[in-house]
């Protein structure tokens, strides 16, 4: 991106025009590399949430309502297993996680749509991942994400739909008329609740699928005008959003391992100590952790019954990084492990006002070990590397997560080279194809051999 121009965005019911701002930012080298990058370790969240037994679901579900290789069934899978794994990327001024909504919309959209993949080129594709990320990340913002989980917002589910009727649109070759009345048609069903269980992630699928639906409704001259054709979610963008000279592509945090993003600063602070000072798991009396008010009663879940709470329980995390590191690389949980159960009642989460002060900007952690009959201390900002987009990055993350899977490893090495190292358009075509041959290899034989 070039350039270093700033606005303005008034709100509410301003949707309209906050997406064509949003969606009409200059591209660039810097920008298309950061998106063969976010490609890549989208792509690779994919793969491993449609190995999983929560992925297969999602899997069996998009072929029951919209069959197997259809644009809606191949969107809906791909977002789902994306999204479940909490490995996808986050960013934390917006609370949003872009990479599960965007990469998704453009691979359906390539594969599926013939318009689309005959007329793009691969730095087309690129163009539009980049785009992507800035609707997604800047209605984030606008809606002032962080503060807006609080009050029970999914800010990622409240965007979906709107971001996923652009970029279709951007892949289409839409006007920018059509890419305002597609917003305007997906903000009239956005969802804007914050929903538990394990349905959550099939909701983030929906909306994307109702995104695209959109997009494509305003082709065939359908649309939504008058008084409130902004729906409810245009009274969601009270923030101003500011576009300069730094692409938003380039902000959300990578993800090392598999967590709610607020419990992993924590994580790493436990990791640190524990590596400093040599501490073992009997060593260790008590863990206390200071975190910003606003999500530590999230965090504060000293027993587990679920995957999904397991995710976001301090005491299940941070027992799993002094007991037994190698669960915190566990994306499927299919049981929750047994050595976490003596540490987590030594877990205590605090709330701390001295901490929220520098929320959303970082999600810091404080954290107290009491051990061996002393107390080390360390205070974190940010989890190490998860700013890093490099090379060594992200392929040492695929190494990580498939180093017990030979399979996973050489699938990992075939997604990279049809991802970051795309030459074009069909390798990104490919991405689609392999998740596809995941899925198929896990259905269910009465499922396979009836299709």
């Amino acid at each position: 991106m070039t350039g270093s121009t700033s606005l303005t965005v008034a709100a509410p019911n301003t949707i309209a025009d906050v997406v064509a701002k949003l969606s009409s930012v200059p591209t660039g080298e810097r920008a298309r590399e950061a998106a063969r990058f976010r490609l890549a370790d989208t792509a690779f969240a994919m793969l491993v949430g449609i190995r999983t037994e929560q992925g297969g679901r999602s899997a069996r579900l998009a072929q029951d309502v919209y069959g197997r290789r259809t644009l809606a069934g191949t969107a809906f899978r791909l977002t789902a297993a994306c999204r479940m794994t909490e490995i996808d990327d986050v960013d934390l001024l917006s609370c949003v996680t872009p990479g599960s909504v965007v990469v998704p919309t453009v691979l359906a959209v390539l594969a599926r749509v013939e318009q689309a993949s005959s007329t793009l080129t691969l730095g087309d594709a690129l163009d539009v991942i980049v785009r992507g990320y800035e609707i997604s990340v800047g209605l984030g913002e606008a809606m002032r994400g962080p503060q807006r989980l609080r009050q029970g917002v999914w800010p990622s589910l409240a965007a979906g739909a709107v971001t996923a009727a652009v970029v279709t649109t951007l892949l289409l070759d839409g006007s920018d008329a059509q890419q305002r009345a597609a917003a305007l048609l997906a903000a009239q069903q956005s969802v804007q609740v914050n929903p538990g269980g394990n349905a959550r992630e099939a909701l983030l699928a929906g909306a994307v699928v109702t995104g695209m639906a959109a997009a494509f409704a305003v082709r065939h001259s359908m649309s939504v005008a008058g008084r409130g054709s902004d729906g409810v979610l245009a009274n969601l963008l009270d923030a101003h959003v500011e576009i300069g000279a730094e692409p938003r592509i380039l902000r959300p945090c990578v993800k090392s391992f598999c967590s709610a993003r607020q419990a992993m600063t924590a994580v790493a602070g436990v990791r640190q100590l524990i590596d400093e000072q040599n501490l073992a798991a009997t060593d260790i009396d008590r863990i206390d952790v200071d975190v910003p008010a606003e999500y530590a009663a999230m965090l504060d879940k000293p027993s587990v019954a679920t995957r999904r709470e397991s995710l976001s329980s301090a005491q299940y995390q941070l027992a799993l990084a002094v007991a037994d590191p190698d669960g915190l690389l566990d994306v499927d949980r299919r049981a929750l492990r047994d050595s976490t159960s003596a540490l987590m009642s030594r877990v205590h989460v605090h709330a701390s006002e001295a901490l929220s002060r520098r929320y959303p900007e970082q999600w810091p952690a404080r954290v107290r070990i009491t051990a061996r009959g002393a107390t080390f201390e360390t205070v974190m900002d940010d989890v190490p590397g998860e700013r890093a987009l490099s090379v060594e990055s992200i392929t040492e993350k695929f190494r990580l997560f498939s180093r017990s899977s030979h399979e996973l490893s050489a699938q990992a090495e075939q997604l990279w080279r049809s991802s970051y190292q795309a030459t074009c358009l069909d390798h990104l075509i490919e991405l689609v194809a392999l998740t596809d041959g995941e899925q198929l290899a896990r259905l269910s034989p009465r499922r396979s051999t009836a299709s």
